[in-house]
């Protein structure tokens, strides 16, 4: 049985150490503080991409070998290849399409959907 103190502790946040980070910013900047702390590993993806030049000009297999670079999505590279996903396609995708027109399950599609955002940020496409 749990006591009442341990039972308050359970509902705290389960992140308050993370936000102490964020102290001092608005909601909308503490949202991208976050997401910019989440993306870390995604981020490395698309400094890599770096070298394919634009995202805009690549081919299907440049798409591919960019997929394959983000954690977990090694198996889903070949998938854009098949659809002929080139650069300008793959910019324009959103994360439904994903999911809904290419089958993946969420985890991946949230992955190749942020490495899509951070392209476009990076790229100012």
């Amino acid at each position: 049985m749990q006591s009442a103190s341990s039972s308050s502790e359970l509902k705290r946040e389960p992140y308050p150490a993370f936000l102490s980070h964020a102290d001092g910013l608005n909601a909308s900047q503490k949202g991208v503080f976050l997401w910019a702390k989440h993306s870390y590993y995604l981020n490395k993806s698309v400094q890599r991409a770096l070298n394919l030049g634009n995202p805009r000009s690549w081919s299907m297999l440049d798409v591919a070998k960019f997929v394959a670079t983000i954690p977990g999505c090694e198996i889903k590279a070949q998938i854009f290849i098949q659809e002929q996903i080139d650069g300008e396609t793959f910019l324009m995708m959103a994360q439904n399409d994903l999911v809904e027109l290419m089958g993946f399950k969420l985890g991946p599609a949230v992955k190749i959907y942020n490495s899509i955002v951070l392209l476009r940020m990076k790229w100012n496409v």
